[in-house]
């Protein structure tokens, strides 16, 4: 279990700026249910929204409950992936939702609305797993968290399946999250080794 002192930084503004708006966005509804209008003006990636909202909808949510079971992945997966990743855990959290965002505006139908953090967290999911497999110290309490992982990615997967959930955000959420970790380990990091190497003439 998670409790708020044990959230990294960055995991904690993030959670922040989503309650933020969600208060907003019901302080600007009629009504407890956010109309599909009001999803639009703040920034939903469907019809007639411009490539902005590509990344603002990852801050937004439908409902309470909506925001509320992503803040809790986002709880988790953000201070792990946090912890592991350092600064460069918010490239990995903002480029999967964005890249996500991307596919939803171009390949997802014109007339929905998206809005929420699933793409972004879906790219932790991603992160975390390969994480694992690139990662030559792993502990035992990493292959123990693994099939963990595992069964969090299968389910996150398979909800896109579900008609009101957007399948294509949790699907490019989690492969860019898998390319952007991989491009961690692949360039940046041995970019970051090269450059701390001395020079000797």
């Amino acid at each position: 279990k998670m409790n708020w002192s044990k959230v990294s930084p960055t995991t904690q503004i993030l959670i922040v700026i989503n309650v933020v708006l969600m208060f907003f966005m019901y302080y600007t509804s009629s009504s407890m249910v956010l109309t599909r209008e009001v999803l639009i003006f703040f920034g939903a990636v469907g019809v007639n929204t411009d490539f902005y909202s590509t990344f603002v909808y990852m801050f937004l949510h439908a409902s309470l409950l909506h925001m509320v079971v992503n803040m809790y992945l986002l709880m988790n997966y953000g201070t792990e992936v946090e912890k592991a990743f350092g600064n460069f855990f918010l490239p990995i959290y903002l480029g999967s939702g964005i890249l996500a965002g991307l596919a939803i505006h171009f390949f997802q139908n014109p007339n929905s609305v998206t809005v929420g953090a699933s793409g972004a967290i879906c790219g932790l999911v991603g992160a975390k797993l390969t994480h694992y497999f690139m990662n030559k110290n792993r502990t035992e309490e990493d292959r123990k968290m693994l099939k963990w992982v595992g069964v969090d990615a299968l389910v996150l997967l398979s909800l896109g399946l579900l008609p009101q959930v957007s399948g294509i955000s949790h699907f490019f959420g989690f492969s860019s999250g898998i390319a952007i970790t991989l491009a961690y380990y692949l360039i940046y990091l041995k970019y970051a080794k090269k450059q701390s190497e001395p020079i000797i003439e």
